[in-house]
């Protein structure tokens, strides 16, 4: 996870390369949000930029309880349902 300036603020634990990216995704973002947390940085109203291997509603779920703008691609290949198709991209 890094700040607006690119400046590296938390980095989760490595994982096996045999996982997908979303795998434990709850734990992994729990992780990084709280060594943010624990350098007493808001975790409100930073964003989240991630490609479509992230695509994940419990990923963007996750984000919105803790105040973080999920700015996630969507994957082309998971449902796409009427909310997905309001959900933007940058």
């Amino acid at each position: 996870m890094a700040g607006r300036t690119g400046q590296p603020l938390a980095c989760a634990s490595p994982q096996a390369g045999n996982y997908h990216n979303l795998f434990a995704i709850e734990t992994s973002s729990g992780e990084l949000c709280a060594l943010v947390e624990a350098a007493q940085i808001s975790l409100e109203g930073f964003f989240l930029n991630a490609d479509s291997g992230f695509d994940a509603q419990a990923l963007r779920d996750d984000c919105f309880r803790r105040g973080i703008e999920a700015n996630i691609a969507l994957n082309p290949s998971s449902r796409t349902s009427e909310a997905a198709q309001d959900t933007y991209t940058d």
